[in-house]
C-alpha cells in the first residue's frame, strides 16, 4: 500500500544506537593494546613515609638523650662554652637523612639543652645548629645539581665554617642581650672557634661512619658515596 508507513520498533533502535556507540570505542582501546587499563585519578597528596617518620623520632630521641646523659665539661669559668661529647651527631646524621628531618633533630637538641638548666648562652649556641645543619641539608638535596662533585672535604668545610661561625654569632648575641659572659677576641677565635674545629671534625667523621653503616643495612637510603666522595648517584636514581 502506497500510503502505509514503515514502523520500527523503538526497543530495536535503541539497541541499534548502543551497538554503534561500542562499535566506535573498541578502535581506541584496541590502539592502547590488551593490557589497557583505566589509570586512577591523582588526587595530588603527597604522604611522608613511615621510614621517614620513625627515623626522625629516633634522632630527635638522640639528640634529647645524649646532650642530657653524656658529660657536659665547661671552658671557661663562666661556663658559657661547653663541650658534649657526640651532641652534634644525631643532627648531622639527619643532615644527610632529609632536612624536615634535621629541623626536628636540632629542636630535640634545643630542648635537652634548656631542660638540663645550662647557661642562656649555651642555649643560644644550641640553636644556631640549625644554620650549619639546615643549609648542609638543602643544599644536598635540593642544590641545582646535588652534590655532583663536591668531596668529602668541601663538605665537611662548609659545615665546619657555618657552625663555627653561628656559634659565635649566637655567643655575641646572648652576651650583648645580657647573658653571663664577656666578649673578647680569645673567647670568640680560640674558646669557641678553635674547639669547635675539633669537635666538630670528632662528630661529623663518626656521622659518615654511622649513615655508610646504616645505608649498608638498608635502614636508610644512602644517596650518596660517603666513603669516596658526596656524589650524587643520579644515574641509577639513589
Amino acid at each position: 500500500m502506497e500510503n502505509e508507513t514503515l514502523k520500527v520498533n523503538p526497543n530495536t533502535e535503541e539497541e541499534a544506537l548502543k551497538i554503534s556507540a561500542d562499535t566506535e570505542k573498541e578502535p581506541a582501546n584496541a590502539a592502547a593494546g590488551p593490557n589497557h587499563e583505566k589509570k586512577p585519578a591523582k588526587t595530588g597528596d603527597r604522604k611522608i613515609p613511615t621510614k621517614y617518620i620513625a627515623i626522625a623520632a629516633v634522632l630527635t630521641a638522640l639528640s634529647i638523650l645524649i646532650p642530657l646523659y653524656m658529660p657536659t665539661f665547661y671552658i671557661d669559668p663562666a661556663m658559657t662554652m661547653s663541650v658534649t661529647l657526640f651532641s652534634h651527631l644525631p643532627i648531622m646524621i639527619a643532615m644527610f637523612i632529609n632536612p624536615i628531618v634535621t629541623v626536628f633533630t636540632c629542636i630535640g637538641a634545643l630542648c635537652a639543652f634548656i631542660i638540663k638548666g645550662t647557661p642562656v648562652t649555651v642555649w643560644a649556641r644550641a640553636g644556631s645548629h640549625l644554620i650549619f645543619a639546615l643549609t648542609g641539608s638543602l643544599i644536598m638535596h635540593y642544590g641545582k645539581q646535588g652534590y655532583r662533585g663536591l668531596s668529602f672535604y668541601a663538605l665537611f668545610v662548609l659545615v665546619l665554617l657555618l657552625h663555627t661561625f653561628g656559634e659565635m654569632l649566637a655567643a655575641v648575641f646572648a652576651i650583648s642581650l645580657g647573658a653571663t659572659g664577656s666578649i673578647t677576641a680569645k673567647y670568640i677565635f680560640v674558646t669557641i672557634g678553635l674547639l669547635n674545629v675539633g669537635h666538630t671534625l670528632l662528630d661529623y667523621s663518626v656521622a659518615v661512619l654511622v649513615y655508610t653503616a646504616l645505608g649498608k643495612a638498608k635502614l636508610v637510603d644512602n644517596k650518596f658515596d660517603l666513603r669516596i666522595s658526596f656524589k650524587k648517584n643520579i644515574a641509577n636514581g639513589k
